[in-house]
């Protein structure tokens, strides 16, 4: 099948969910059944004072990148200082510590570091510049 097809597919197939009645919302799609629609609210990242000094890392299973962002890091942080204490969560086994930390969302996984938020994201995109970052946090004193 070639791309103007597959665009000409994905396009009559958003026309069809729309002809259901599905909508557009900012973040999702949406069908008013009993109600009006209200948006998700959206969560802003607040750094927790017993996050200092350490390193967190939330990932979601779901994700089939996230278990590995959640190893690696731990590998690069111990690189980094090996008496670097790490603690990673499994954001479906512990959801109380990602509901401890009002994140957006975890899509594969996220970092923080002594307190500071660094998108996992981020990791894929320039390991280095990763490290750099995850360093310059742990320097940081709030």
């Amino acid at each position: 099948m070639s791309r103007t097809a597959d665009r000409k597919k994905f396009g009559e197939s958003l026309q069809d969910t729309e002809k259901y009645g599905f909508r557009q919302g900012p973040q999702e799609m949406f069908l008013e059944i009993g109600g009006k629609y209200v948006e998700r609210e959206t969560r802003e990242y607040h750094p927790l004072a017993e996050d200092r000094g350490r390193i967190i890392v939330l990932y979601n299973p779901a994700c089939e990148w996230g278990p590995y962002l959640a190893f690696k890091v731990e590998e690069l942080c111990h690189k980094i200082d090996p008496d670097l204490p790490v603690e990673t969560f499994n954001i479906w086994e512990s959801p109380e510590a990602f509901m401890r930390r009002p994140l957006k969302r975890v899509i594969s996984g996220h970092v923080i570091a002594n307190a500071i938020l660094i998108e996992g994201s981020f990791f894929w995109a320039d390991k280095n510049a990763f490290r750099q970052e995850l360093e310059k946090a742990l320097r940081y004193t709030l």
